[in-house]
């Protein structure tokens, strides 16, 4: 179980990224965004999503529960990181297949999220989860 202040550590970190992040893409900073949210997920999480493209989105969950034994709130902002990553690279070089890879692979984790956690609805998971999808179905790509 993680401590309560790693976690609270981890939220407040991912607040000031996604502030800054909005600061970024409102001045058309695109690349300076994307750097941002690897950098980020590296240092909080450990987490190299460009490591990470390789791997199939059906086989996220997999990978970071089993074999880097992450807790559910790292999941969490794992999916974050993947959704503003696909968000910038769409907004940066228009809608592409590396943003849709991070935008499944995203979905796919709010998806099982959703699932694990069938008591509580999260608004904020759920307008994630519809934002992709609209993302996904105008690339073309089909959701899993």
């Amino acid at each position: 179980m993680l401590s309560r202040d790693y976690i609270g550590r981890l939220t407040e970190a991912i607040a000031k990224s996604l502030a800054a992040l909005a600061g970024l893409k409102e001045k058309g900073k695109f690349e300076e965004g994307i750097e941002v949210i690897k950098q980020n997920s590296k240092s909080f999480l450990k987490l190299d999503l460009d490591e990470l493209a390789a791997i199939p989105a059906d086989q996220i969950i997999t990978v970071l529960k089993e074999e880097r034994n992450f807790s559910d709130e790292e999941v969490s902002a794992a999916a974050y990181y993947f959704a503003h990553l696909g968000d910038f690279q769409n907004s940066f070089g228009g809608c592409n297949s590396q943003a849709l890879e991070r935008d499944q692979k995203a979905l796919v984790i709010y998806r099982w999220l959703q699932e694990c956690d069938r008591k509580n609805f999260v608004l904020d998971r759920e307008n994630q989860i519809k934002a992709l999808e609209e993302r996904i179905k105008k690339g073309s790509i089909k959701p899993l």
